[in-house]
């Protein structure tokens, strides 16, 4: 019996060949140990504040004192609160014109970068 693509004998059930692809497969577990350090700090740094605060948003949180559970009711009252939309609406605007500053300082470095060609970028470096 012969596989289609190779011509040669069907070799794919062979259990030595099988043990072979495992062993090329393996991944030394050393490598996930030095992962241990990067994805500690991203939950405690990245998800950990993130979770927290969710938590705590659903509470009538008070240190050092119970946190009865609240439900939505503190974003009720948020939703209903004048000072949050005008705080919204500032945030917002201070959004809209560092984006537009932003946006408008890289589309002038890229006009001047194209305009010379790129060399003044390479006149920047050390002459030498």
């Amino acid at each position: 019996m012969s596989s289609g693509l190779s011509g040669g004998p069907d070799t794919a059930c062979d259990p030595r060949q099988v043990r072979a692809r495992r062993r090329r497969r393996r991944i030394p577990w050393g490598i996930y140990l030095a992962l241990v350090p990067a994805l500690g700090l991203l939950g405690f740094f990245g998800y950990y504040p993130g979770i927290s605060g969710l938590i705590h948003s659903l509470t009538n949180w008070e240190p050092g004192f119970s946190s009865p559970f609240v439900g939505l009711a503190n974003y009720r009252a948020m939703w209903h609160d004048s000072l949050w939309w005008e705080a919204f609406v500032h945030i917002g605007i201070i959004f809209a014109v560092a984006v537009t500053a932003m946006c408008s300082f890289n589309n002038y470095a890229c006009a001047q970068i194209g305009r010379h060609g790129g060399q003044a970028a390479a006149r920047t470096g050390s002459r030498s």
